[in-house]
């Protein structure tokens, strides 16, 4: 592991510390940015615009595309954090996250905060029984336990266990199937692997941008961009 990777690991396990969550828990992330007090809106957007985050004056907002299934929508949640909270120097833009393009720094270590965040090594290996613990032994019905008790896609959990050296790529590569039919077959949930939230807010969207606009903190433009519409996703800046 080099010396970015473990210092994104510091950056979750202070993350996790401050929010009181344990090193090894899963997260209910609707519940943590209601007590961080983020205000997220869930609305329909392009394929290639999986979310936003705004800090305006301390005040936090974050947008994130319900077309994408749920998994990949915490993902998003998780990545967006990085940007609300460890980001220095941070300016809005849309994300195309779990792309983890190394040409993009910010980005790339977004996708690996919401890597670490949400699947947290410790919390995978209590998870895995101790049998299936060697190279691609471990069991289609414990991955898809792990993605529904951490709450991630299928593709990032095969990602993260590939990091862990759990299974190879050749393993990888066989499990990517439709895991849609796969969760069927099992008998589990698959709301995790569709679309979900639709116009859901977590705070009080319109009552943080009243706020702003009666303490001169944004324009009477702003303000109306802010109340009437989503953010323009044919424009990669806020």
């Amino acid at each position: 592991m080099n010396r970015s990777d473990l210092i994104i690991k510091k950056h979750v396990a202070a993350f996790r510390e401050k929010a009181g969550i344990g090193i090894s828990e899963a997260i209910d992330l609707h519940l943590l940015l209601e007590k961080l007090n983020v205000t997220t809106m869930f609305r329909p957007l392009s394929e290639n615009f999986s979310g936003m985050a705004l800090n305006i004056n301390e005040i936090k907002f974050m947008f994130i595309n319900s077309n994408q299934p749920v998994g990949r929508q915490n993902f998003t949640i998780g990545h967006e954090l990085f940007h609300l909270f460890i980001e220095k120097d941070f300016s809005p833009h849309k994300c195309h996250s779990a792309s983890f393009d190394k040409q993009k720094k910010d980005e790339y270590n977004a996708d690996l905060f919401s890597t670490h965040l949400l699947m947290p090594e410790d919390g995978l290996l209590l998870n895995i029984p101790e049998n299936e613990l060697t190279k691609d032994k471990i069991s289609i019905e414990t991955i898809l336990t792990l993605e529904k008790t951490f709450g991630v896609s299928h593709s990032s959990m095969l990602i993260r266990l590939k990091s862990l050296g759990l299974i190879s790529e050749s393993f990888l590569l066989e499990k990517k199937e439709n895991i849609k039919v796969l969760a069927k077959k099992y008998g589990y949930d698959i709301s995790l692997y569709e679309a979900g939230n639709e116009n859901k807010v977590i705070g009080n969207y319109k009552e943080k941008v009243h706020k702003l606009f009666e303490n001169e903190k944004i324009s009477e433009a702003h303000f109306h961009e802010l109340m009437n519409s989503f953010p323009n996703d044919e424009k990669d800046k806020a």
